[in-house]
């Protein structure tokens, strides 16, 4: 821009001060200003280049009526005709398609804008060169008709330039454009003029405006801002400068009254007169534009204000997004094309305003599809950015959108935030809260007790709630927590109270004695759950924290259901040595410190051993021998009473297959029945140490029948196709009724221990035993009774028609090379 500059007043110098040069300088001012567009249109790229080459082939058509001017000479002459019939219409062409480039709106208020400053301008022209062409006296008709037609044509081009400055932002190409317009009218009014007096001479000073007409209209398209020319133009024209122009215009007919009142005479009454009239009409029009417009204005605020209120219903951001796109609908004219797209998440980095689709984001382009223009607003709540919200429509409907998109995005905005802050809060509240009680968890617990550092905590854990889920099923079990729940909150008050994990709940204990009886006592009642009735207890702990009362609880726990204990230091050493065996369960399988006893299992009518029950130990090599109810929780807790149990298995079947005739009974835990693949462990193990499969029973709980799968009974009957004994343990004491029994394909049940201890005693017990006896025979099953202790339950064991016993009354379980000689002794005691 700086180089051509200097260019052009260099070439300016030489057509003022070398005569001699002056063709060849405004030779060069026309090729000059003619390179200076192309270069602008190649370099910057506008939208449309039409306007632009017009302008050239104008600067050129021009250049060619001045030459004309100075060959023929005269006026009017062919230089005349040339410029008015083909110079001048590119010049109008070129301003008008550049009017229409920006933008597609048919703006009213701009076009009377426009209007009103040419009426002012034309009516000038009436005054001080029409009129006085068409009272010239020398002037022949063509001289007279030529010298109107210039004016005209300087009017129409003003009218056009009028509307396109008063329609865009201001920039240096706009200056310039107005500059390199001006210069040509300018030129114009004083070539006029000059002919008016008689005294026009081609190549002086007078030139100089059409010569800065070339060249300020080259610097306009050298300059980047050229392409603003042709971008979409959605926004307000700025009204400050036009207000004054424009009040300029209207007072122009009055102040030529009055200069001519003051000299006198008046001789443009009339046209004063038609001039204020047509001005005034233009006025009223514009006022009745502006009406109009605040109209429209109410209208869309009154539609924002509605979306707005909708936005504040919305508890989504599917919602928030419906109520934009209604809200865009409704603000544009019915039918109108138009798309909205969302996009939320990372910051856009893209300036809010208008934009080509094409230049957006795929994902976001292809959501606007078919449109060209899209306006852009973020979606802001202060400094944070949320997302982007795109507008795409025709021009017109942007102009219509551009306030209000960037109001609605605001408030979008703001709605999509507390949507994320109320999503937020309700997954805060949803971590502090148990989904299944409602009761607040161990993080609230554990954050309530930070509030409350001197408060003592009671931990209770619902008895055998395990076997309740495993033969109810988890609905069953869901249930009974939950009643459990409602129970301590009427026992709890305002203390806090919360659910720990599956069957354990935590209260912060008040004042007073007799709390912790108090807790224990609403299990007193029946529970309902699952459509039984069910008699639960619990046992419960108390101490300084949850860590000392689940301590305090666990010991209550080994020592029976129902009970509670306090904390005492001692517990503390009790706690860490189960943990010890917890950490050291593992290691033990491995290094083989895990060994089997047997306990015989006597047919009661012969005395004959029939077989053996393998029981695990675990010899410790600092503890000495480990009784089962010291590791098998522990194991179970930990997943390795599975290896536990396949190791179990495989040694028992190895021992006994090398005893004559007697079997081998196993206890198969839940979890290690439904392991997958368990039963072909089975049946490969007794194929690899060659034992008949009717030497091998497992015993299995109520529990695991009790769960209804079809996989659990398909695998029974699979073992038991296979030759294999089933018999259920501890029978009589699971939750459920006897119902199970005549659907799942057991060979034995073997009689709690339970129940045969008073039957010598309780006459109640006796006959219930009897009848769980004839119920086995009538199902074509064996008894198996545990705990026989005395001859006389023996007696009266056999004599109810029970087949087998087991307990100390004939043996303590022992090691593998005892029960051995036990069994040749029992082949030699009791003769085949």
């Amino acid at each position: 821009m700086i180089g051509y500059g200097v260019w052009s007043l260099m070439l300016l110098a030489v057509y003022v001060t070398v005569p001699a040069a002056m063709g060849a300088a405004a030779l060069a001012i026309t090729a000059t200003a003619v390179v200076a567009v192309i270069r602008g249109v190649r370099g910057h790229r506008p939208r449309r280049t039409d306007p632009w080459v017009l302008f050239a082939l104008n600067f050129v058509t021009f250049a060619i009526g001045s030459a004309l001017a100075q060959v023929v000479g005269g006026f009017p002459s062919l230089a005349d005709a040339w410029y008015l019939v083909v110079s001048s219409p590119v010049l109008v062409l070129a301003l008008w398609r550049l009017s229409r480039q920006g933008t597609a709106v048919r703006d009213r208020a701009g076009a009377l804008d426009a209007a009103i400053l040419t009426t002012a301008a034309g009516f000038l022209a009436w005054v001080y060169l029409i009129d006085r062409n068409l009272h010239h006296d020398e002037f022949g008709v063509a001289a007279k008709a030529v010298s109107i037609a210039y004016p005209l044509v300087d009017l129409l081009v003003l009218a056009l330039l009028a509307r396109l400055v008063l329609a865009v932002p201001r920039s240096w190409s706009v200056v310039l454009l107005l500059v390199s317009i001006g210069g040509l009218l300018a030129g114009d009014v004083l070539f006029g003029l000059r002919r008016l007096a008689g005294d026009w001479t081609a190549g002086t000073y007078a030139d100089l405006p059409w010569l800065g007409f070339y060249l300020a209209g080259g610097a306009a398209a050298l300059h980047p801002s050229m392409t603003r020319l042709t971008e979409p133009r959605v926004g307000r024209a700025p009204v400050e400068y036009r207000r004054i122009v424009l009040g300029v215009a209207s007072l122009i007919a009055p102040v030529v009254l009055l200069v001519q009142a003051v000299r006198g005479p008046i001789h443009d009454g009339a046209v004063v007169a038609v001039a204020s009239g047509v001005l005034i009409v233009l006025a009223l029009g514009r006022m009745s534009i502006a009406v109009t417009g605040l109209r429209q204005t109410m209208a869309r605020e009154r539609e924002l204000r509605r979306a707005c209120e909708q936005l504040l219903s919305t508890t989504d951001e599917g919602q928030v997004r419906a109520a934009v796109h209604r809200a865009v609908a409704r603000l544009l004219e019915p039918g109108a094309a138009h798309r909205v797209v969302f996009t939320l998440g990372a910051p856009a980095g893209r300036a809010a305003g208008l934009a080509y689709v094409r230049d957006l984001p795929a994902e976001v382009a292809a959501g606007l599809a078919e449109l060209e223009l899209a306006l852009c607003s973020p979606l802001s709540v202060g400094d944070r950015e949320l997302g982007q919200l795109y507008v795409a429509a025709a021009e017109p409907a942007l102009l219509d959108l551009q306030e209000a998109v960037p109001v609605l995005a605001g408030q979008a905005a703001s709605m999509l935030d507390r949507i994320a802050l109320n999503r937020e809060i309700n997954h805060l509240e949803r971590l502090y809260l148990d989904p299944l009680t409602g009761l607040g968890n161990r993080l609230r617990f554990t954050d309530a007790l930070q509030e409350r550092p001197d408060a003592a905590v009671l931990v209770v854990n619902v008895d055998d709630f395990g076997a309740v889920n495993d033969a109810m099923g988890q609905e069953a079990g869901d249930q009974l927590l939950s009643a459990v729940a409602e129970r301590l909150r009427g026992v709890a008050g305002d203390e806090v109270l919360a659910r720990l994990n599956a069957d354990e709940f935590a209260v912060t204990v008040p004042e007073g004695e007799g709390f912790p009886q108090r807790v224990l006592a609403t299990f007193d009642g029946p529970f309902v759950a699952g459509g039984s009735v069910l008699r639960v207890t619990a046992c419960a702990g108390v101490g300084a924290d949850l860590e000392q009362a689940r301590i305090a609880m666990q010991a209550a726990k080994r020592e029976g259901t129902g009970r509670w204990r306090r904390y005492e230091a001692e517990l503390h050493a009790q706690v860490a040595a189960r943990r010890q065996l917890r950490a050291q369960l593992e290691g033990a399988i491995e290094s083989g410190q895990f060994l089997l006893h047997f306990q015989p299992i006597v047919e009661l009518a012969s005395g004959r051993t029939a077989g053996f029950e393998a029981l695990v130990r675990w010899h410790h090599p600092q503890r000495g021998m480990i009784p089962p109810i010291q590791f098998i929780e522990l194991a179970e807790e930990t997943g390795a009473i599975v290896r536990l149990g396949a190791w179990v298995l495989d040694r028992a079947v190895q021992t006994v297959a090398g005893w004559p005739e007697v079997y081998v009974s196993v206890n198969v835990s839940v979890r290690q029945f439904r392991t997958t693949g368990f039963v072909d462990l089975v049946l490969a193990t007794l194929s690899r140490h060659r034992l008949a499969p009717d030497r091998l029973y497992l015993e299995i709980t109520e529990s695991l029948l009790l769960d209804e799968h079809d996989e659990i009974t398909a695998d029974i009957s699979r073992l038991r196709a296979a030759g294999i004994r089933v018999s259920i343990d501890d029978f009589g004491t699971g939750y459920s009724s006897l119902s199970y029994l005549h659907r799942v394909p057991v060979d034995t049940l073997k009689l709690d221990k339970s129940f045969v201890d008073t039957i010598a005693v309780s006459d109640k017990q006796l006959a219930l035993v009897r009848g769980i006896v004839q119920l086995a025979a009538t199902l074509q099953m064996s008894v198996v009774a545990e705990g026989v202790e005395a001859p006389a339950d023996a007696d009266l064991l056999r004599d109810m028609g029970c087949r087998f016993g087991q307990g100390y009354f004939y043996s303590r379980p022992m090691p593998e090379a005892d029960a051995a000689a036990w069994l040749r002794q029992d082949r030699d005691r009791v003769p085949g």
